[in-house]
């Protein structure tokens, strides 16, 4: 079985990606505005760039978990008795 068939693995992965996007987007948003005079200028406009990817990063990472855990949450109602409700 594939690491990503998983969908607790596709979870945890997500939120990794997501934290990971989050510091990198961080730092970039110090190296273009906050700190730009210590740095040149092909590290800022690198810096304008990562801006923008990690954010694409970060929000497919938010959807990959929004639908492992809509998944997870219809398997767990499958093994509900016939009649009941959450």
């Amino acid at each position: 079985m594939s690491y990503f068939e998983s969908p607790l693995n596709i979870v945890r992965f997500g939120w990794l990606m997501m934290l990971l996007s989050m510091i990198g987007f961080v730092i970039s948003i110090a190296v273009s505005y906050i700190y730009a005079e210590h740095f040149s200028l092909s590290i800022q406009v690198f810096a304008h760039i990562s801006t923008i990817v990690l954010a694409g990063i970060f929000k497919v990472a938010a959807v990959a978990v929004m639908a492992a855990n809509k998944e997870i949450q219809k398997s767990s109602l499958a093994y509900l008795p016939k009649g009941t409700t959450c």
